[in-house]
């Protein structure tokens, strides 16, 4: 394997983590350096110990595809496997794998989804909504009124909540999703 050799990554673990995500074995090796020099540890201490994490705030302001994106904290949240806004590598691999463009649309709606529900109760109530809509639209200068917000939210809910429960439950959400054909095209990041 070519590029290998830049990586502390042995053949079986790449092989494995191929055969875990989305990932090419040359992208599995990429993410990897990039992972590497995303830490401010000493080199022989970040490359070699799997339990090494970084702060979601470096992974954030490191990646421009991350840094740019209003998204960027709560998709470290979600995908921070001991939830203490640290990304470990293999965090870092499955966040990679979910956002690459061969990661299927049943995949990437599930994260998106998580994404945003925003206080994870398994639903997109309200508030959930109302802060998709402050991350998408405010800007230093600009922000919603009440009542505008209170509009938009209104039509997704009318648009998606087919229950009429008040809730977008995983099931609508997936059954939108799959009315989006560019879903696919932008829920995603080129980073490896």
């Amino acid at each position: 394997m070519g590029g290998s050799n830049s990586s502390s990554l042995k053949k079986e673990q790449i092989a494995e983590y191929e055969l875990l995500t989305f990932l090419r074995p040359r992208e599995i090796v990429k993410a990897h350096s990039l992972f590497k020099s995303l830490s401010i540890l000493p080199p022989p201490t970040n490359s070699r110990d799997p339990s090494t994490k970084i702060p979601a705030e470096d992974v954030i302001n490191k990646i421009p595809e991350l840094r740019y994106n209003p998204f960027a904290p709560r998709i470290c949240e979600v995908f921070s496997s001991s939830k203490d806004r640290k990304i470990s590598f293999e965090d870092f691999l499955d966040m990679l794998s979910v956002f690459s463009e061969r990661a299927t649309l049943s995949v990437k709606t599930a994260y998106a989804f998580r994404i945003y529900d925003f206080n994870n109760d398994g639903v997109l109530c309200r508030r959930d909504l109302e802060e998709i809509v402050r991350l998408l639209v405010t800007t230093d200068e600009q922000r919603l009124r009440d009542e505008d917000m209170k509009r938009v939210t209104d039509n997704v809910l009318k648009e998606v909540d087919v229950d009429e429960d008040g809730f977008i439950s995983f099931p609508e959400f997936d059954h939108a999703i799959s009315k989006c054909p560019d879903f696919l095209l932008t829920f995603r990041m080129c980073i490896v």
